[in-house]
This record gives structure tokens, C-alpha cells and sequence, in this order.
């Protein structure tokens, strides 16, 4: 049985816009984990995107007054 990443990685990068796009706009019910994992295979297939790693230190960077 696959696991949420691998049905993820199997879907279109519409598919996974438009579930992205649902947490978005508070529609959505994904847990974070899901999220993270959606945002980081749409920055694999588009190596211009920042990946979810990069984000979530520029997030907490915010916090720690280090940006």
C-alpha cells in the first residue's frame, strides 16, 4: 500500500495545485505533514520553486528576527 507521498507523487501537478490551492483558500482538511510534502514535490518539478525546507527557515527566520 502506498503511502500519502508516493499517491502524491503519482498525481498531476494540476492535481496537486488545485489541493494546494484548497488549503489555500481554508477549503482544505490536509494535515501539515501532507501540505509540506505537496509544496516539495511541486518544487522538484519546478526547480525554479523554492523548495518547503527553504520556506520553513525563511518562516522561522521571521521569528528569530534573522531575515
Amino acid at each position: 500500500m502506498a503511502g500519502l507521498r508516493e499517491y502524491c507523487e503519482m498525481m498531476s501537478t494540476e492535481q496537486l495545485q488545485a489541493l494546494l490551492r484548497e488549503e489555500y483558500n481554508g477549503r482544505g482538511s490536509l494535515p501539515i505533514p501532507a501540505i509540506l510534502d505537496i509544496c516539495e514535490i511541486l518544487s522538484q518539478r519546478d526547480p525554479e520553486k523554492p523548495s518547503a525546507e527553504q520556506l520553513i527557515r525563511q518562516l522561522c527566520g521571521q521569528y528569530l528576527g534573522e531575515v
